[in-house]
C-alpha cells in the first residue's frame, strides 16, 4: 500500500484505475492494489442485479416524451462525486436511481418524472445505548418539513471494527418506514435477518435516506454510528458518542 502526498496541482483522487484503487484513510491518501471481491451471490445481490437490469431495459422502452421528462429534470439536479465535485446526472441515470428507490418501498417504476414537494430534513437520529443481546433497536429521529409522501429507507452495516470511520461500502438496505405515520423506527428483527446479532466491542453504522413516493427522488442522506456494549453488567470503555458525517 502506497502513501501519497498530493501537490497543489492534484488535491484528491478516488476510485479505481486499472489495477489500483485510490482511497484515503486516517494516515492520508493511499493507493492499493485492486483485489477481486468475493461473490457470494446472495438473494439480496441477485435481486438488486435483476432490478437494475430490468430498469435499464424499461428506460429503453420509454417514448421520446417520457424520456424527455427525465433528461430535462436531470439538467436541474446536482449530484456530487467521490471527491465532492458537482455534476448533473443523465436522464437515464436519474430514471434508474429514482425507480430503484421506489422498488425498495414496493412501488412500481414510474415512466415520467413528476416534480414534487421539497424533502423534509432529518435534524437528528440516534439509537439509545445498545447492549449485545438486546432485541430492541429503535431509531429516534426528528424530521422537519412536510413528510407527506416521504419514506425513510434505513441502511446499516454488519458489526465493524471501532477503528473504521467511513463505512460507505458496507451499507445494506434493512427496512423502510412511512414518515407521516411512524415517529420511531424499530429495526432489530430486520437487522438480525440481514446481518445476524451485533457483536460486542464493535460498532454499527446507519444511513437514513428519505425517498419521495411520487417520483423516487431522495433527500440528503443522514449518517450516524453506535458502539455495542457488553451485556450490561459493566459497560466497555469505548467511545459512546454518536457521529454524523
Amino acid at each position: 500500500m502506497t502513501l501519497i502526498k498530493y501537490s497543489a496541482l492534484v488535491s484528491d483522487q478516488r476510485g479505481k484505475l486499472n489495477g489500483s484503487i485510490f482511497s484515503k484513510n486516517r494516515a492520508g491518501a493511499i493507493v492499493k492494489n485492486f483485489a477481486k471481491p468475493k461473490n457470494p451471490k446472495t438473494s439480496y445481490q441477485k435481486t438488486n442485479r435483476i432490478s437494475w437490469q430490468y430498469l435499464i431495459k424499461e428506460y429503453s422502452l420509454l417514448n421520446v416524451d417520457e424520456q424527455s421528462t427525465w433528461i430535462n429534470a436531470a439538467r436541474d439536479i446536482t449530484w456530487y462525486n467521490k471527491v465532492g465535485n458537482p455534476y448533473h446526472p443523465t436522464g437515464q441515470l436519474l430514471y434508474l436511481s429514482c425507480n430503484q428507490n421506489l422498488s425498495l418501498i414496493g412501488i412500481s417504476p414510474v415512466r415520467t418524472f413528476v416534480p414534487h414537494s421539497t424533502a423534509p430534513v432529518i435534524t437528528s437520529a440516534s439509537i439509545a445505548d445498545f447492549y449485545a443481546g438486546d432485541t430492541s433497536m429503535i431509531i429516534d429521529n426528528t424530521l422537519t418539513g412536510d413528510k407527506t409522501n416521504w419514506y425513510a429507507l434505513i441502511y446499516s452495516t454488519k458489526s465493524l471494527s471501532r477503528g473504521i470511520h467511513y463505512a460507505y461500502k458496507y451499507f445494506r438496505f434493512v427496512k423502510f418506514f412511512y414518515t407521516n405515520i411512524h415517529s420511531t423506527w424499530q429495526i432489530y428483527s430486520d437487522y438480525f435477518n440481514r446481518f445476524g446479532a451485533p457483536v460486542v466491542d464493535k460498532k454499527l453504522f446507519f444511513k437514513i435516506r428519505l425517498v419521495n413516493s411520487i417520483n423516487g427522488m431522495a433527500g440528503q442522506d443522514y449518517y450516524f454510528n453506535i458502539p455495542i456494549y457488553n451485556d450490561g453488567i459493566g459497560a466497555l470503555s469505548i467511545d459512546t458518542s454518536v457521529f454524523v458525517y
